[in-house]
């Protein structure tokens, strides 16, 4: 599941350079994304062409990943999208706003996906010193989402092992001033059992420069 992170972290890296990379994309709701329901077709359909696509490894199961990320540096137009740029503050002073969206799927159907974003109006930063108040074995999924909000990306077999996966993902990256950047990533992946309590909790935050 780390492998997710990964990909997404070296998208937000090589984009960078770019005052004004990727097609803008507004973020489907997760009401339309219906895991082991919803097929390639429907997420192409209506959010248009990825801006990568490939194939991705977990659990010694292939899947079809397609991959959309969108960065802007001083609120310029994408004259190829209809997306709001209206709110295009970063979430943090300096940092470069970027957002990334990952699908993938096992036989064209969703098998899980995760958004993240460092805009401010969308992003996805979390409370990672409430990570110690999961219980194992004990917190439950509503418990799960009072405690840090709606996840966002979700996992379900084979892409996880268990019944139900939730995750929750925040990068930024601040371009340093002779170029390369200072990148935070942090992870948290949470696992439940088929009564949606929680069994396993991963929790990952770093800092590189690049």
């Amino acid at each position: 599941m780390y492998k997710i992170g990964k990909i997404l972290l070296l998208a937000s890296v090589a984009i960078l350079f770019s005052a004004c990379a990727g097609k803008n994309f507004e973020k489907p709701s997760q009401k339309s994304l219906v895991l082991g329901t919803t097929t390639y077709t429907d997420i192409t359909n209506s959010m248009g062409t990825p801006k990568s696509s490939g194939k991705l490894l977990l659990h010694n199961n292939q899947f079809d990943s397609i991959t959309y990320i969108y960065a802007n540096i001083g609120c310029q137009k994408d004259e190829n999208s209809n997306a709001d740029i209206s709110n295009c503050e970063p979430n943090n002073r300096g940092v470069t706003p970027e957002k990334a969206m990952i699908f993938y799927f096992k036989q064209e159907i969703l098998k899980g996906y995760s958004f993240r974003s460092s805009f401010k109006s969308n992003n996805t930063n979390f409370d990672a010193t409430k990570v110690e108040k999961i219980i194992k074995n004990k917190t439950n999924m509503s418990g799960i989402i009072s405690l840090l909000g709606k996840p966002t990306g979700k996992l379900i077999y084979p892409a996880s092992l268990k019944a139900n996966t939730f995750v929750y993902e925040y990068s930024e990256a601040i371009p340093k001033a002779f170029g390369g950047a200072k990148v935070h990533v942090k992870v948290l992946i949470i696992e439940f059992d088929k009564n949606d309590i929680v069994i396993d909790v991963k929790y990952v935050n770093n800092r590189i420069e690049v």
